[in-house]
């Protein structure tokens, strides 16, 4: 099975929160938030002590014994990034370009 790029476990880096490969799958796919405190920012991590018994995290190896899910990405590999996340800038025309002043290159 190919992966899809997202590791189980991730950590907010704004609320230094645990995030799931499901949660943020579910946010995806509703375009909501990826996690609660609204920061969509996350990175690669491990549960740590009592995160092991969290329902989040239950359901997560529940998921992965059952063969349910994707397997984690190979170190290296970048994360999809959904359609429509980002939008397109047009260039600034001619006349919202101002000269360069004094002291400026």
């Amino acid at each position: 099975m190919e992966t899809d790029g997202i590791y189980y476990f991730n950590r907010c880096r704004r609320c230094n929160g645990l995030v799931t490969k499901l949660m943020i799958r579910k946010a995806m796919e509703s375009k909501a938030e990826v996690c609660p405190c609204g920061s969509g920012m996350f990175g690669p991590t491990n549960p740590v002590k009592w995160e092991w018994l969290l329902p989040r995290t239950l359901k997560m190896i529940v998921y992965q014994l059952l063969g349910w899910l994707a397997p984690a990405p190979d170190d290296g590999v970048v994360p999809p990034v959904p359609a429509g996340t980002f939008q397109s800038v047009p260039a600034l025309s001619t006349s919202e370009i101002r000269p360069p002043e004094e002291g400026e290159a």
